[in-house]
């Protein structure tokens, strides 16, 4: 019985032999590294927009940016503007990986 080799669907790549088709490191840093791969654009987005909000909020640390929250819900600031800052601080509160 020949052997399977888990093979990348997007670009042909290769994966050691044994490598399993879900759960594996291998995939996950393969996808990261993937010019091809969809997953990888969107990673690639994710950071992008990040880097856009922490140069707008100046904050990326979770402790700041919930204390950026609390001072900006207090403030005498446009309600438009205040609603549009807490956004931006939810956003990268909500895409800010493990710690």
């Amino acid at each position: 019985m020949a052997k399977k080799i888990l093979t990348c669907l997007y670009c042909s790549y290769e994966y050691p032999m044994g490598t399993p088709a879900s759960e594996s490191a291998v995939l996950t840093e393969h996808i990261m590294v993937c010019e091809k791969h969809p997953m990888k654009k969107i990673v690639d987005d994710n950071t992008l927009l990040r880097k856009a909000l922490v140069g707008i909020i100046g904050k990326d640390e979770k402790e700041s940016l919930e204390q950026m929250e609390m001072v900006i819900l207090y403030s005498f600031a446009p309600e438009i503007d205040k609603i549009n800052t807490i956004n931006a601080i939810q956003a990268l509160l909500q895409t800010q990986g493990p710690v």
